[in-house]
């Protein structure tokens, strides 16, 4: 993935679908910086907590404009790579098997199996392929991004939310059961983890079901 980033943390640059256009290049400097700042979330105060909240917002809304950007590059991508299959298997497989012996009267174009595996040695066949396969890298590593987005605003608006009573070790109602937790730790603790996690259901974790 480090080849697809563009310079510190500034941008993320990846083949077109078609492989004619330009590479695409995403600017995500707004989701790298809020990203950077998810330990706040360890002593994050009602005061900042507005200013807190706007940052994961609008890394969300640029994360989430990326993602939509590279699915719709990787689209182009997959129906590149069935084309590609198509011309091998009507322009080159028959002449490929005819030439390794595989032709008969029973089977004059070749059983699928046999032209399936033209297909996967045609280099041009492997080039749209690996094309394809790193767009999915990037669609794979901006989902996991703007997921980690909803998920730091949504920790940050309960933290600071005066209804919600803050437990564990600090002090107040909490338990002072050794290794317990403060709702601010547990929170940042989350969150952290779902950067390197794919997207899942989050109903029964104390944070809701937000949906893209």
């Amino acid at each position: 993935m480090s080849d697809l980033i563009l310079g510190a943390d500034e941008a993320l640059v990846f083949p077109s679908g078609n492989g004619k256009d330009q590479p695409v290049v995403i600017d995500l400097r707004t989701v790298f910086a809020a990203e950077r700042r998810l330990v706040e979330l360890n002593h994050v105060t009602r005061m900042k907590g507005g200013e807190l909240l706007r940052c994961y917002i609008e890394a969300y809304r640029d994360a989430r404009q990326a993602l939509g950007r590279a699915q719709a590059q990787l689209v182009v991508a997959k129906r590149k790579v069935k084309e590609a299959k198509a011309e091998v298997i009507l322009d080159k497989a028959v002449d490929t098997l005819k030439a390794k012996g595989f032709i008969s009267t029973r089977s004059p174009s070749g059983s699928e199996d046999l032209r399936d595996s033209v297909v996967v040695r045609d280099t041009t066949y492997q080039s749209v392929v690996e094309r394809m396969e790193a767009i999915e890298v990037v669609v794979n590593f901006l989902e996991t991004k703007t997921e980690v987005m909803k998920m730091a605003y949504f920790a940050v608006n309960k933290l600071i939310d005066p209804v919600e009573k803050q437990t564990g070790m600090s002090g107040g109602t909490g338990s002072d059961e050794p290794g317990t937790f403060t709702e601010s730790e547990r929170i940042a603790d989350f969150v952290n983890k779902q950067r390197v996690a794919k997207p899942a259901n989050y109903a029964g974790t104390g944070f809701g079901a937000p949906k893209l």
